[in-house]
């Protein structure tokens, strides 16, 4: 009866040890290239740079944005059209903002960088980037 309570206390706790696992912090190189503000600027500007606009749009739209965007269109659609017209843009700016301090709301879930009056377009003098569960992604 010893052996059996004994193992059973043995199996409880590596089963709570497992349980428990989820919350542990993940380790740096397993960690989300957009749960850092800064690793996400990386990130976009890789894929910018291989010219992964689908993956971009995917990863960088807030998932409520790129949800009401592609009932309308297609996601290859708009990728087409982002590297003809935007991403050549988008890719100066992020390289302009890269390691620079943005300006954070409150809540720290809002960053807003000036963006270099060269690079600005008309009306657009800032890059807005959102918290989403954790997540950054690209307001505008």
């Amino acid at each position: 009866m010893f052996r059996i309570t004994r193992c059973m206390g043995f199996l409880w706790g590596v089963g709570i040890a497992i349980l428990g696992l989820p919350y542990l912090p993940a380790q740096q190189g397993d960690a989300h290239p957009q749960a850092q503000l800064d690793t996400a600027i990386s990130e976009a500007i890789r894929l910018l740079e291989k010219k992964d606009h689908v993956t971009l749009l995917k990863n960088f739209v807030a998932p409520d944005d790129l949800q009401k965007i592609v009932q309308n269109v297609p996601i290859e659609e708009l990728a087409e059209r982002f590297g003809k017209n935007h991403a050549e843009h988008l890719l100066k700016v992020l390289k302009s903002i890269q390691g620079k301090k943005p300006e954070l709301d409150q809540e720290k879930k809002t960053a807003t960088f000036r963006i270099d009056e060269s690079l600005r377009l008309p009306m657009r003098d800032t890059l807005v980037f959102v918290q989403v569960n954790g997540l950054w992604y690209i307001r505008n």
